[in-house]
């Protein structure tokens, strides 16, 4: 299997996320390990394999996932190989080709909208957790202080709600994966503002509750934002 890395995401405690579009059947693929987090090491600026708009080949991947996570893959780190950077007007192209126009359109009509622009879906549900989104109007990028922490933010208005996402794309973060890196936001938002065409990495997250009150639930938050002014935008 080979894949193109379009998602790639910082977690908590030096962890990362990373899923692309499998080149035969340009469905979503996430790499996984079968009893552990990926850490930080996976990344190609780290000597790892996964590195954003880049083909990476996974020759043992098998499917293991399951609802809303079916793009779950356990693949063999030691045989996984990063091959060749994807261009960017290919890059592009490839986004424009999976994406879709709508929340609802990619993750089916189980999420639910919070006034406070959260969305999330039931513990256990869902079609996907991995989408593409052709946004209907142009999103805002911002940081904002919560809790003494700043924090990423990604504003859009679709389907006649708005949206206040988390942006967990790693490109936004210092190499600690936990300062938010203000010079690349405040890039990115004003490219935003200019009217530069922006493709949205979404995903849910996997389940957890806010509190003892609540039961577990996927969040959805802003996995990768793609700009049409330079489409392949790397860690480097």
């Amino acid at each position: 299997m080979r894949i193109v890395v379009c998602h790639l995401t910082r977690m908590l405690e030096g962890r990362i996320c990373v899923a692309g579009i499998d080149m035969e059947t340009r469905q979503h693929v996430r790499p996984v390990f079968q009893r552990e987090r990926m850490d930080a090491f996976m990344l190609a600026r780290n000597g790892g394999p996964f590195e954003m708009a880049s083909i990476v080949r996974l020759p043992d991947a098998r499917p293991v996932g399951r609802p809303p996570e079916v793009e779950d893959h356990a693949f063999d780190w030691m045989r996984a190989s990063l091959e060749q950077p994807v261009e960017g007007g290919r890059f592009w192209r490839m986004l424009e080709r999976v994406a879709g126009g709508s929340v609802e359109g990619l993750f089916g009509p189980t999420l639910t909208r919070e006034p406070s622009g959260s969305c999330w879906a039931p513990e256990g549900v869902g079609r996907a957790s991995l989408g593409v989104l052709l946004p209907p109007a142009r999103p805002q990028l911002q940081l904002e202080e919560i809790r003494g922490r700043q924090r990423v933010r990604l504003s859009l208005r679709e389907g006649g709600h708005s949206l206040r996402l988390s942006v967990t794309d790693i490109r936004f973060f210092e190499a600690d994966l936990a300062t938010p890196s203000r010079a690349a936001v405040e890039s990115v938002a004003a490219r935003l503002c200019a009217g530069v065409e922006v493709i949205l990495g979404l995903g849910l997250t996997r389940p957890y509750a806010r509190s003892d009150q609540e039961a577990p639930r996927h969040w959805l938050q802003v996995t990768a934002i793609h700009l049409r002014d330079d489409p392949a935008w790397r860690l480097g």
